[in-house]
């Protein structure tokens, strides 16, 4: 829900923030440093998102 109106566009390049609802914005950042900072945020959400998967599945597996 917080990053509903948020996309972000990432490669090993470049990184672009865009703001989808009014105050309309994109940021572009090409530092490698800040793109890998976001590759791994990026990750790490992911990761979580797996793990609570998984963890909902079999929770939900034992009213199956």
């Amino acid at each position: 829900a917080p990053f509903d109106d948020v996309k972000l566009f990432i490669t090993e390049k470049s990184v672009a923030v865009m703001r989808l609802k009014a105050p309309y914005f994109t940021l572009k950042f090409e530092h490698p440093d800040l793109c890998r900072a976001f590759t791994a945020y990026v990750e790490k959400i992911k990761d979580q998102y797996k793990k609570d998967k998984l963890t909902t599945n079999k929770l939900l597996e034992r009213y199956i």
